[in-house]
């Protein structure tokens, strides 16, 4: 059997990794139903798809005839009521259209008449700017966009903030949660195979007749492999929920890119593919590497476990909570490890720290990586020469 069998063994030997691999299959499979219901009610709920709101029009309709009448054509009440009247028509119109899309399932027109709809909305609040707000501006004005990303690509139905298609569920669950959810199972399974090798506090993995160099290269990429495979592990469990509760969507699915003056703008995603791909691999070999050394010291499975809990996930977590480690987040190698953030440039936005970017997140990972990977290594290579001398 060689050393990478012989660690690969370990994990169907532990049957506890099962247990937090379970309980992320259900978080994210109960996420989507959620996700699911409340992007579907937009189409299928009478409050929200529009038919209540066709019947509210109805009703203004008849109250601005009615209105209208009343006054000379040459006044100013005559205009106000005039063009409320057209646009309530404008807007009943737009959205038996939407309707009646939906109930075809010709997205392509949906997204032109709800694009419509907002336009209506858009100018009646930036008419009265001051008392909606920026905030009211902005999302309407990134809801427009969103739109005709979708329409622009000929995608299906999808929402905005709760993703129902394969890819962009899974872009969601890369997004909001990722970071986490890789890096409890990493450091879960990681820590018990590196741990493993200690009985008595000794290595037993100095017996097997292989360099010490060998040994710790191939550590590394058995555990790097196996820390990127439940990545994807994780991206495909989300990808099937969309799957099966909408479509597969496909790869020009919109990726918001934030920008520090103004509105972002969308893209898609197949153009930033290699990017995460390549942030992925480094953000693993990074835990995996930080795990290895607190291995080195602690020796017991469960006192390691914590301790890379806490070093790992509650840096990731500091990092974005904590404001004044904001000027300095571009210099640890954990703000790298919200990937999908620092590419689309959201963990900018939030740290206003301009120097966090995909080239400084390959820089700092790189550096931290060969740093750790010969700490480690010496480490290892000091305990094998310190069993030589007690045996």
């Amino acid at each position: 059997m060689s050393y990478a069998s012989l660690l690969l063994s370990k994990i169907y030997k532990n049957k506890l990794n099962i247990i937090p691999f379970a309980l992320i299959v259900i978080f994210i499979v109960v996420l989507y139903v959620g996700n699911h219901m409340s992007a579907y009610a937009e189409l299928n709920d009478p409050l929200y798809s529009g038919e209540q709101e066709i019947k509210e029009i109805e009703t203004d309709i008849t109250k601005f005839q009615k209105e209208i009448t009343n006054y000379e054509t040459s006044t100013q009440e005559y205009q106000i009521t005039n063009d409320n009247l057209m646009i309530a028509k404008q807007r009943k119109k737009l959205l038996e259209q939407k309707l009646e899309a939906v109930h075809k399932k010709d997205w392509k027109e949906y997204y032109k008449n709800d694009m419509a709809l907002n336009q209506i909305a858009l100018k009646a609040v930036e008419s009265d700017a001051e008392s909606y707000g920026e905030e009211v501006i902005s999302s309407l004005k990134q809801k427009q966009l969103f739109n005709q990303h979708m329409l622009n690509y000929g995608l299906g139905y999808d929402d905005r903030f709760a993703s129902t298609q394969g890819i962009s569920y899974m872009l969601q669950v890369t997004k909001d949660f990722m970071p986490i959810l890789m890096e409890i199972l990493i450091i879960f399974i990681v820590s018990s195979i590196y741990c493993s090798c200690f009985k008595n506090n000794l290595n037993i993995h100095q017996l097997i007749p292989n360099s010490c160099l060998n040994k710790q290269t191939v550590r590394f990429i058995t555990g790097t492999l196996i820390g990127v495979l439940i990545v994807l592990l994780i991206e495909l469990i989300a990808y099937v929920c969309g799957l099966i509760g909408n479509s597969s969507g496909n790869l020009n699915t919109p990726v918001y890119i934030y920008s520090l003056e103004g509105i972002g703008t969308y893209k898609a995603l197949i153009g930033f593919i290699p990017q995460l791909g390549f942030l992925i691999v480094l953000s693993v070999a990074f835990i995996v590497n930080v795990i290895s050394i607190i291995s080195t010291f602690v020796k017991r499975n469960m006192t390691c476990l914590i301790i890379s809990f806490i070093i790992i996930v509650g840096t990731t977590l500091a990092i974005t909570e904590i404001v004044p480690l904001h000027s300095f987040a571009h210099i640890f190698p954990m703000t790298y490890l919200n990937f999908y953030k620092v590419i689309t440039g959201e963990l900018t936005s939030i740290t206003s720290n301009t120097n966090i970017s995909f080239l400084t997140g390959v820089i700092v990972l790189m550096i931290s990586n060969i740093v750790l990977f010969v700490l480690s290594y010496t480490l290892s290579q000091y305990q094998t020469k310190k069993g030589a001398k007690l045996v």
